[in-house]
């Protein structure tokens, strides 16, 4: 005869012996308040093979018994348990009621086949965004690419104990236009160690590449480049967007009221971030990157909200002018290689720290003296004419020209032209060979070239 089963969907106080076959979704050990090297606790989510979930707990008396016997991601028979209501700050599970194991508790381990254990509960973007607010302690899962990311801020628990706080913000894999900000807490003793720029390149814990290196990289990885600005991707209304000033998110306005999804706060004031996208080169070949606010704002010297005020009096559909002063500048950019990199053709690389100290990048890089963007000569460059195929021509000099390959999306929104191209005729330029483009002209990665008679 088969052994009775309960289900944790029917768990009430009403008993102790509940029979149970479940696997462990999620387990963790909780410290001691008073010694922190002391675990007090183990805390575990099961789930049954109806996809139920309750929180059970392994108070200090049961630890030795079952801290070694119980693993994540195992499947288990599991029997007599304490029933309490599920009414702390700390809830993991919606169930009304936790479990709390006992002297008489009984556990087995079973085969991983005994049911069919998912023990992840992914939720995509459109219903965190749509579900309004949610109980922020119950787990799930959630799967998007890491794009950015705020400084590590200390932060003092209710109990008074320091720890670390950061923000990641994370990219919808299907929607790329959607982020997600969430905060991961790092305890103080875990917290990777703050390097300085010298000391982080100097040591080799981060290696210097060029851009060809950069765009041969077949793995996952961070690394320094050694770049010169050559031109801006970003028109009059992208180059900065509006955020909650607690989360980088972007907030949505109705009237004169903000809103933050992520926050789910209205009608407080917002800060405008930086959101830049550049083309950088180095001799070797050139990059598009996005800078978000803290590095852009070290970089221009200025806040956006700045910015934007001495823009007022700009004329026409560009960038404000006062970005026009990072063209030509050289930094080390440290990038975040991702795989959405390393498997697409045109990719967007992420900037997560920069740097201009001029003695590295002589070390490292061209000196400044000879930097890929002083090859070419300060001249207007000619408006590109697309052909039906959506390529675009430049006429770089009297006698050639060059045909860029790509497709018309590498054109830069509302690109300011110079002031000095007066007439309808090519402007004159001398091309270095082994440079690929203008200083002046969107580049773009693996774009041919060729000359036309």
């Amino acid at each position: 005869m088969a052994a009775r089963k309960d289900f944790v969907g029917d768990i009430n106080p009403t008993k102790l012996a509940w029979s149970l076959v479940v696997g462990v979704a999620r387990l963790y050990e909780f410290p001691s308040q008073w010694n922190k090297n002391e675990v007090f606790s183990l805390e575990l989510v099961l789930q049954d093979e109806k996809g139920d979930r309750i929180h059970a707990t392994v108070c200090k008396p049961g630890l030795e018994l079952f801290k070694n016997r119980i693993k994540e991601h195992c499947v288990y028979s599991m029997q007599n348990f304490i029933v309490k209501l599920n009414n702390g700050k700390v809830r993991t599970t919606p169930h009304k009621y936790k479990l709390n194991f006992y002297t008489k508790t009984v556990v087995a381990a079973l085969p991983i086949e005994t049911f069919a254990f998912n023990p992840f509960k992914f939720r995509p973007f459109h219903e965190l965004d749509e579900n309004g607010p949610t109980d922020g302690n119950l787990l799930f899962d959630y799967i998007g690419e890491v794009v950015g990311k705020e400084e590590v801020r200390g932060l003092i628990t209710r109990t008074g104990d320091e720890t670390k706080l950061i923000t990641l913000q994370l990219e919808d894999l299907d929607l790329a236009t959607d982020f997600v900000p969430c905060s991961q807490r790092i305890s103080q003793l875990e917290a990777q160690p703050q390097y300085s720029v010298r000391d982080e390149i100097s040591a080799g814990i981060v290696p210097v590449r060029t851009i060809e290196e950069v765009l041969n990289i077949t793995e996952e990885t961070s690394c320094w480049i050694v770049g010169t600005i050559v031109s801006l991707e970003v028109g009059k209304d992208d180059w900065s967007y509006m955020s909650c000033k607690t989360c980088p998110k972007k907030v949505v306005q109705s009237k004169d009221r903000y809103w933050c999804d992520n926050c789910r706060r209205v009608g407080f004031k917002v800060m405008l971030r930086y959101r830049l996208q550049l083309i950088v080169t180095d001799g070797s070949g050139c990059l598009n990157l996005i800078v978000w606010n803290k590095e852009a704002e070290q970089m221009i010297g200025k806040a956006a909200e700045k910015v934007k005020e001495l823009s007022k009096c700009d004329k026409g559909d560009s960038y404000p002018k006062y970005l026009e002063n990072m063209i030509d500048k050289r930094f080390l950019f440290k990038l975040n290689i991702t795989y959405k990199n390393i498997n697409s053709v045109e990719g967007v690389y992420s900037v997560t720290k920069l740097s201009d100290d001029e003695s590295l990048m002589s070390s490292y890089g061209v000196p400044n003296s000879s930097s890929d963007a002083s090859m070419l000569p300060n001249i207007p460059i000619a408006e590109t004419d697309e052909d039906s195929n959506g390529h675009a021509a430049v006429s770089l000099s009297k006698d050639s020209a060059v045909e860029s390959n790509c497709d018309s999306s590498c054109q830069t929104p509302a690109k300011r032209t110079s002031s000095d191209a007066v007439d309808d005729s090519p402007a004159t330029a001398a091309l270095s060979p082994d440079v690929q483009a203008s200083a002046n002209k969107t580049f773009k990665r693996n774009c041919g070239r060729k000359k036309i008679d």
